[in-house]
Order: structure tokens, then C-alpha cells, then sequence
């Protein structure tokens, strides 16, 4: 099942780049720049599909997304720079360095714009096929049972309601919110838990039918991060249809809601990564590389959880490449963007003249990193004992 992770992983990820670059592709063409070569995948090149408006469409052996060469993303000289006429060729497609700020800041907009507003389609195909959430209080339903895990075990059944759990002792609870639940399975740890639950529950309404699962809860030491001692989440939502007049409405409603609250917390994660670099001692940001966010799709088996699962999976991932990219990073598009509007500041000659330095050391820095947060991932999965 790795090797399935791994190669669905690296297509999925994969279209995203080539998303991503189509973005940049689109936009260039639009204002007539030359696009010298369209990569799927990274070099070396294994051939050339075929040629399109003087843009060769090349694949290549490294099957990790794709990449637009754009012709004069680097200006050459100040002389070339200072000149009053835009280099043009055959078919009237100018260079990239002599376009103007607005249209080269729009080009390498194009590219993170693209990845997003993918996110948001897909979010909003997830609620239209799923339904939208609603709430249902005083109800408290299974969301998620985590592989391996207690609940699994005891073939706990996902959306069905929680009615009441009881101890070996005898002493129950009836469940009349989460926290009634949760409260009750923290203190018995390690303890065996009778499940009382209606099974077949669908869009919020549940049959008269009434089951017992039991659970023997793991103990302290048995608890794996960010796990719960059943393995399961809970939930008081359930996913609802509408009439299509509503439902249409509604499912780009909380696809946009999803995509905005992604951000909002990818941010909020990005800066407390960034203040976690700058105090002492271990802390709680845990970056994760490619061999990382394979180990836990593997560990949670989340392409044998449906073609929902798998399409929120790709919006997430598409969402975080957009916003990433955005960043004002040297070598990433955010800090070319914040280089273009640094030109309005100090001057198109000034700035060229640190571009080149600045996206070099921000390749070193990238790489890094990579290496790093590689090397990290790799001890969480085999350094342990």
C-alpha cells in the first residue's frame, strides 16, 4: 500500500504543479511574452510533445510537477534594460524583463491564483457531492475512526450516533453532548468501555436501531500524538441535501468558508513556526517534507476513504501550495512579487541588480530546509527506538 501512497501522492501533487505553471502560462501568453518551453515533470528531458505557439511542450524523467521557462525572466544588461523598444520575435512575443510591472507582477500572480481558486472548486465539488454541514445539538456522532486504532477494533461505525458508554464497573453516562463523552473516556484509560450507539445514521436522522460495541481504551503510553485513547473524533454535524435551488448556494457558501478558515490557520501555523525559531527549547510546530505527509496518508489510509476524502486531500494541498507561494520568500513567486513592487521603491536598475543574489540564496535556503525538515521526518519514522 506504500508504493500506491507514494505514486498517488506524487500524481496528485504533481497536476497541482502543472496547474500551477499553466496559471503563469495563461497570463504570459495573454500579454504576449515568449514562453520558450512548457515541463511536465523536471529535467532531463525524455522528449518534446509537440510545439504550440512557439512554446515547446516537453516531458521529463523527475515526476514532480512542471515548470515554464519563460524567455528574459532575467534582464541582461542596463543598456537592454534602458531600451525604449521591447524586443519582439517573428510572432510578435516580447521578453519578459521589458514588460511592465503590473503585467509581470499579474504573470507571476497567475500561478499561486490558480492553485487557490482550484482549492476553492474543489471544496466546493466536496459539499455538493458530501452535502453541507448542519448542526445537530445534544447529538453526538462519530466522524472519524483512526486506523488501528480501539474503535476500529471494535468496528465502531462512522456517523453513528453515541448514546451512552459504561465502565466494567458498571458506571454509565448518558451522552448528551461531546463533552459528556470525552470527559467520561478520559479517566479510564487503559479501561474496557461499552458503546451504546444507533448505527445507521444518514444526513442527521438515525433508525430505532440500537447497538454495544466494546472498546478496551489505550493507556497513557499507547496514545500516539495527536490520537485519543478510542481513536475516534466526534461530532455533533451531520452532512445534509438540499433542493439544488439551495444546495448550489449553500456548497459555495462553505467552500469558500473552508478555503478562507484553511488560510486563516495555515498562516497562524506559518508564524508560530516562525516565533518557534526564535525561542529556546523544544516546540510544539512540526514541520512535514514529502516522505513526511506520505508516512501519515499511509498511516491513515486516506486514499481508501473514497473519492471525497481524496478530493479534499487535493484541495488542501493545492491551497497550501498557493498560499506558500505567496509568501515573500526569495525564488518563490511571493518574492518575486515583493521584488516587482520593491522597483516602484528604489528602482527596476537597483533591484535587478540583487535579484539574481537574492534567488540564489533563497535556492540554498530552500534546499536546506528541505534537506532538514527531510531528515526530520525520517527520525520520527525510524529513530524512535
Amino acid at each position: 500500500m506504500t508504493l500506491i501512497t507514494i505514486v498517488l501522492y506524487l500524481l496528485i501533487l504533481a497536476v497541482l504543479v502543472i496547474w500551477h505553471e499553466l496559471g503563469h502560462f495563461s497570463v504570459a501568453k495573454f500579454f504576449k511574452i515568449r514562453v520558450d518551453e512548457f515541463g511536465i515533470g523536471f529535467p532531463p528531458r525524455i522528449c518534446q510533445l509537440f510545439r504550440w505557439r512557439g512554446t515547446d511542450f516537453t516531458l521529463n524523467l523527475i515526476p514532480m510537477g512542471g515548470f515554464v521557462n519563460l524567455a528574459g525572466e532575467s534582464a541582461p544588461s542596463n543598456e537592454e534594460q534602458d531600451s525604449q523598444s521591447t524586443p519582439v520575435d517573428t510572432q510578435g512575443q516580447a521578453l519578459f524583463y521589458q514588460k511592465k510591472a503590473w503585467q509581470r507582477f499579474l504573470v507571476i500572480l497567475a500561478g499561486p491564483v490558480m492553485n487557490i481558486f482550484l482549492a476553492l472548486a474543489i471544496f466546493v465539488l466536496v459539499y455538493s457531492l458530501e452535502g453541507v454541514p448542519e448542526r445537530f445539538p445534544g447529538q453526538t456522532f462519530i466522524d472519524f475512526v483512526e486506523p488501528d486504532s480501539p474503535a476500529q477494533m471494535a468496528n465502531l461505525p462512522v456517523n453513528g450516533r453515541l448514546l451512552a458508554l459504561q465502565d466494567a464497573t458498571g458506571a454509565a453516562v448518558e451522552v448528551t453532548n461531546i463533552d459528556a463523552a470525552l470527559d467520561f473516556l478520559r479517566g479510564r484509560h487503559g479501561q474496557t468501555v461499552t458503546l451504546t450507539l444507533n448505527p445507521d445514521c444518514k444526513r442527521g436522522v438515525c433508525t430505532d436501531q440500537i447497538a454495544t460495541y466494546a472498546a478496551t481504551l489505550r493507556t497513557d503510553e499507547q496514545i500516539p500524538a495527536g490520537g485519543g485513547a478510542l481513536g475516534v473524533s466526534f461530532t455533533d454535524y451531520q452532512f445534509v441535501f438540499y433542493p439544488w435551488y439551495r444546495h448550489i448556494p449553500l456548497s459555495l457558501y462553505y467552500g469558500c468558508r473552508e478555503s478562507f478558515y484553511m488560510i486563516k490557520q495555515l498562516l497562524l501555523a506559518i508564524w508560530q513556526v516562525i516565533i518557534d525559531l526564535f525561542q529556546p527549547g523544544p516546540n510544539e510546530a512540526v514541520l512535514m517534507g514529502p516522505v513526511g505527509i506520505v508516512s501519515e496518508l499511509n498511516r491513515s489510509r486516506l486514499f481508501q476513504q473514497g473519492l471525497v476524502t481524496i478530493l479534499s486531500f487535493a484541495g488542501m494541498l493545492s491551497l497550501n501550495l498557493g498560499v506558500v507561494n505567496l509568501l515573500p520568500i526569495p525564488a518563490v513567486d511571493g518574492g518575486r512579487l515583493f521584488l516587482i513592487m520593491g522597483e516602484k521603491i528604489v528602482g527596476k536598475t537597483r533591484i535587478n541588480k540583487i535579484e539574481g543574489w537574492l534567488n540564489y540564496v533563497g535556492v540554498i535556503l530552500i534546499i536546506g530546509l528541505t534537506i532538514l525538515i527531510t531528515g526530520a521526518d525520517i527520525w520520527r519514522l525510524f529513530g524512535k527506538n
